[in-house]
């Protein structure tokens, strides 16, 4: 239905196109809509301007998951029509060289008209350019996909360490806390926060303090491993999820952190000057069954609030339940 539509349009069959007018036959984007109403009626041409216009604004910014959807279906056509062009261009290809055949033997070629032979000829010709056009719509189809996973990954990401952000952290913790619900104790976070950071950042400059930071995210990465999550939580703070974990292992790993940030020597890249020794206050809270992300992590909090008074450079564990 769709590819006739944007023929009788005169709209280019390419991945961009389809995207679009796909999502405007689907009816979920009223916007959209009543743009491409305005383009039926004649009233707005369709240029490929507008087209990327559109798709930026309705698709890569604030829809991935449909962009998602339709490109898979997209691919599946352009692939699934150019092994179609591919298919009917052999069997044209076996005709005409039998023809050929024939009409050599026949006598029949004429100089005034093409034959039936060269005829085909031309047919191949066109079928061949629209394979060519539609192998590179599957091309274009596949660069599209893989700049929208790479927007993803930059949406999730902390843009400095590269780490998950605070948005992926809550939503990864609220889905394992959902899939939890008649465990206690199951699951674990820690919050964590670098000791005197304001001071680093005083007496060195922010672009060690960003090192600084760096540092700290890649020993968190180190010592976690499988299903459990680090994220910078916002500033000097980090989160980490450990899931299928109690409060005694999620102590070893804390303790684990700490010592290993603790025993590590930082220098600036500038002139080899050795930083004075980082450490880090930890809280910890385990999830009992009727724990939010939010109320899980109030207590992890809690917990890293009374290792910052007590000394800093140290784990607490949260009793709270």
């Amino acid at each position: 239905m769709l590819v006739p539509v944007l023929a009788r349009l005169k709209i280019s069959i390419i991945p961009i196109n389809y995207t679009i007018w796909y999502e405007y036959f689907l009816g979920t984007i009223p916007e959209l809509n009543a743009t491409l109403d305005r383009v039926k009626r004649g009233e707005l041409k369709y240029t490929p301007e507008l087209a990327r216009d559109l798709y930026y604004r309705y698709f890569i910014s604030a829809n991935e998951e449909t962009l998602e959807r339709v490109g898979s279906e997209a691919r599946e056509l352009f692939t699934d029509m150019a092994g179609r062009f591919d298919a009917a261009g052999d069997e044209l290809a076996t005709f005409q060289s039998q023809l050929e055949s024939v009409e050599e033997t026949l006598g029949e070629r004429k100089k005034a008209e093409p034959t039936l032979g060269e005829k085909i000829k031309a047919i191949m010709k066109t079928n061949e350019e629209m394979s060519a056009e539609l192998e590179h719509s599957v091309e274009e189809m596949n660069r599209l996909k893989a700049e929208l996973e790479e927007a993803r990954r930059r949406a999730a990401c902390d843009p400095l360490t590269g780490i998950a952000n605070r948005k992926t952290f809550m939503e990864r913790l609220e889905s394992v806390l959902e899939a939890h619900t008649e465990a206690e104790d199951e699951d674990s976070v820690l919050m964590i926060d670098i000791d005197h950071f304001k001071q680093f950042n005083d007496d060195y400059g922010h672009l060690v303090g960003d090192k600084v930071i760096k540092f700290v995210a890649a020993a968190l990465t180190e010592s976690v491993k499988g299903k459990d999550l680090v994220a910078r939580y916002g500033g000097e703070e980090f989160c980490v999820l450990l899931e299928d974990t109690d409060t005694n292992g999620a102590m070893t790993v804390a303790e684990q952190i700490r010592k290993k940030i603790e025993t590590s020597k930082m220098t600036r890249s500038d002139n080899g000057e050795e930083l004075r020794p980082v450490t880090v206050s930890i809280g910890i809270a385990g999830a009992v069954r009727w724990d939010t992300a939010e109320s899980l992590l109030e207590k992890a909090d809690r917990a890293l609030y009374t290792s910052k008074s007590e000394g800093r450079n140290r784990v607490t564990v949260s009793t709270e339940h």
